[in-house]
């Protein structure tokens, strides 16, 4: 059987989805850029995983608002944690 690039692209891969984390989290956030994120998200194929803020009041909202859109998340203090995630 011989693969060609167009029959690649079919099959799924362990890096197909793209994972994305968002370093900081505040009102422009959580307004314009998730959103936006989140209306192209299916026909991209990726998802939002991590959220990484340095103040626990933020990472709090960032918790809260995806918990009500149903999106379980990880909230790290900084970039390194959200970098081993």
């Amino acid at each position: 059987m011989v693969l060609s690039v167009k029959n690649y692209r079919r099959i799924p891969g362990a890096n197909r989805r793209i994972r994305v984390g968002i370093v900081g989290f505040a009102n422009r956030t959580a307004s314009s850029l998730i959103p936006a994120f989140l209306v192209h998200a299916p026909e991209l194929d990726f998802e939002i995983v991590a959220v990484s803020d340095i103040w626990n009041r933020r990472r709090g909202e960032a918790g809260t608002y995806f918990s009500e859109k149903r999106i379980k998340i990880a909230l790290t203090r900084n970039n390194e944690e959200l970098y081993e995630k």
